[in-house]
């Protein structure tokens, strides 16, 4: 029996775990174990279906909410350090979001599919946090992930990949 196999079998035990169970419970049950896991059983749809649109506005939300409830919890309570990390939680989250997932879509002009709006966007992100501007984080990208180096042992993130255990081959459900 194969990982790949044996990770699909348990999955899908867990699938008709709470059958038994109100649809409601259910549903949240698959839904906490798909989030747990990050394998959605066989046949799951997503609770929420997102544009790049509400990707990019939970990401702002989630900045900027975290962001004041830091502040608000900062000048009020004396035990802030005590409270602080959930919203920090909320602003990085974002963040990465932000950098990793918008501001790549759009230095590869996906996000909007209007070359200046992708551009301008990137420009506000890598302003907002204090990153490459676009500019320079489409050179570094396209040169170094996907120019002649890319998958090579001079692709950083392949190198990243190969220290981390990843070998050439692996699909993501046999990690």
């Amino acid at each position: 029996m194969t990982h790949k196999h044996e990770t699909a079998q348990v999955r899908e035990k867990l699938a008709r775990l709470g059958l038994s169970w109100p649809k409601p419970l259910y549903h949240v049950l698959q839904e906490f174990l798909t989030w747990l896991t990050g394998k959605p059983y066989w046949g799951q749809q997503p609770l929420l279906h997102q544009t790049p649109w509400t990707h990019l506005a939970t990401a702002c939300l989630s900045l900027f909410g975290g962001a004041g409830v830091a502040w608000a919890i900062a000048s009020s309570s004396p035990l802030y350090w005590v409270f602080l990390p959930i919203p920090w939680l909320f602003v990085v989250g974002a963040a990465r979001k932000l950098q990793t997932n918008i501001s790549h879509q759009s230095v590869h002009f996906n996000f909007s599919r209007n070359k200046i709006a992708d551009r301008i966007l990137c420009e506000i992100i890598s302003t907002l946090l204090l990153t490459q501007d676009f500019e320079a984080y489409r050179r570094n990208h396209i040169k170094d992930h996907h120019g002649k180096n890319f998958a090579t042992t001079e692709d950083p993130d392949a190198v990243f990949l190969l220290e981390l255990g990843f070998s050439p081959g692996m699909r993501d459900d046999d990690a």
